[in-house]
Formats: C-alpha cells, sequence, structure tokens
C-alpha cells in the first residue's frame, strides 16, 4: 500500500501517491520538510496549464546555511533572481564579511541543537533505566546468566573465607 499524500503541496493535501511524483519532486518535499529550504516565488502556468501552480525555492545544505543566507541576504540587499530562475548561489567570502551575525536570529537553530542533545539524554536516560530496572529485575544478562551468577557467587565466598 502506498501512502497518500502530495509531495508537491506546502498544504498536505492528499491527491495522489507518493509513487506519482517524480525524483525531484521527492527530493524537494524531503528538504522542505526538514525546513532546509526558502520559498522564492510562485505563479500560474499559461494557456492549458493555467490551473497549475509552480513555485521555486532555493533549498540549503544546513539549518545554519540557510539562515545566513536568508537572513544575510536580506541585510545585504541581494534579491533571491527571477521566480522562474531563483538565484541560489552561495554568498561571497566579502558578503559574508559585511554580514552583521549579531543581527542573525539563530533560534531555529538553537533549537535544533537542544532537542538532539535532549534526545541523546532521554536516549541514554533510557538505556541506564532500563539495564537498572534489568538488575533489580533479575533479568538482566549478568544476573540471569547461570554460569556468571554461579561465579560472582564463588568469588564471594572465597572473598569472605571460602566454601563453609
Amino acid at each position: 500500500a502506498t501512502s497518500q499524500f502530495n509531495c508537491c503541496s506546502d498544504k498536505g493535501l492528499l491527491r495522489k501517491p507518493f509513487g506519482g511524483c517524480n525524483q525531484e519532486e521527492q527530493d524537494l518535499f524531503k528538504l522542505k520538510e526538514a525546513k532546509l529550504c526558502h520559498p522564492v516565488g510562485s505563479w500560474r502556468g499559461k494557456k492549458l496549464q493555467r490551473f497549475k501552480k509552480y513555485q521555486s525555492h532555493c533549498c540549503f545544505k544546513s539549518k545554519l546555511s540557510k539562515i545566513i543566507q536568508v537572513q544575510g541576504r536580506k541585510q545585504l540587499g541581494i534579491g533571491w533572481g527571477d521566480r522562474k530562475n531563483p538565484d541560489c548561489r552561495a554568498l561571497s567570502l566579502e558578503e559574508i564579511r559585511r554580514i552583521d551575525f549579531s543581527k542573525i536570529d539563530f533560534s531555529e537553530f538553537y533549537a535544533d541543537i537542544a532537542e538532539k542533545v535532549s534526545s541523546g539524554m532521554n536516549s541514554a536516560q533510557n538505556k541506564i533505566n532500563q539495564n537498572m530496572d534489568s538488575i533489580k529485575n533479575g533479568d538482566g544478562a549478568v544476573i540471569n546468566d547461570k554460569t556468571t551468577s554461579d561465579m560472582i557467587n564463588k568469588k564471594i565466598k572465597s572473598f569472605y573465607g571460602g566454601n563453609k
């Protein structure tokens, strides 16, 4: 069964199966879903395609590069080109030097970092809790293994004076 969604729509309207989109549309959908794209413009088709809406985007490899591109271009007065032919070029080193980074809002980037750190900590804490529960319940691999358990008991007995 194919999942039904429109990879060509920002609204998520259910129109056609994922397989109905070409590879470029699928890739763009994934980039937009990851919030790595900046919309440049939209337009309607001509004559017979007048009901079809087209959109152009500039997409980036990371949220950090997107943030710097979008907000840096705004500061520098650099546009995105024509909506049908967007200018997605990288900023030059000279242009980057002219950006006032104190005026860049990195909150979206910081939120991603905080989420990853929190997720990693939660994952580690869950693993520790599972191991502790396993030991408490006696169903952990170390405690449940008869040979290991016997060996530990023998070592404890020998430490405290042998087998009496």
